[in-house]
């Protein structure tokens, strides 16, 4: 009887206090590629719209080759995911996501740097992953910046 207290136990505790991994991939928004080497950020929030509802430590992490930079999210994982992409480019979807569309079957963000669609059903994701866009500065833009 000990002895299954204790497996119950240790499987409860594994359940409720281990990590869990979230990913992040950054693609470009008007040619789908990855953006490698960028630090990003991963804030939590207990309701949408976050302002003024932030939880917890804001994570930090770099994008590899491949795009991707993943997080350790404690459990329980919090109602909101908002992934920051610190001086960067132009934003081309949004970064906020609920952690249970991410856990469960992943995010794709819509892309408003590809009006045309080149890049729909080009992309696909896993569970425990959002995909968001950005793209560089036009020259132009740059000159008014």
């Amino acid at each position: 009887m000990l002895i299954a207290r204790y497996v119950l136990f240790c499987l409860l505790a594994s359940t409720t206090c281990v990590a869990r991994d979230v990913k992040l991939r950054l693609l470009n928004g008007e040619t789908g590629a990855p953006i490698a080497g960028k630090q990003v950020e991963l804030s939590f929030a207990d309701k949408d719209p976050p302002q003024g509802s932030w939880i917890g430590p804001t994570l930090k992490a770099k994008t590899g080759p491949d795009g991707v930079a993943t997080f350790h999210v404690p459990n329980p994982v919090p109602k909101v995911l908002f992934f920051n992409v610190p001086l960067s480019r132009v934003a081309c979807s949004s970064p906020t996501f609920y952690a249970d569309a991410v856990l469960e079957s992943g995010v794709l963000a819509k892309n408003t740097c590809d009006p045309k669609g080149r890049l729909k059903g080009k992309v696909s994701v896993v569970p425990g992953e959002a995909v968001i866009f950005e793209r560089p500065y036009k020259f132009w833009e740059r000159l008014s910046r």
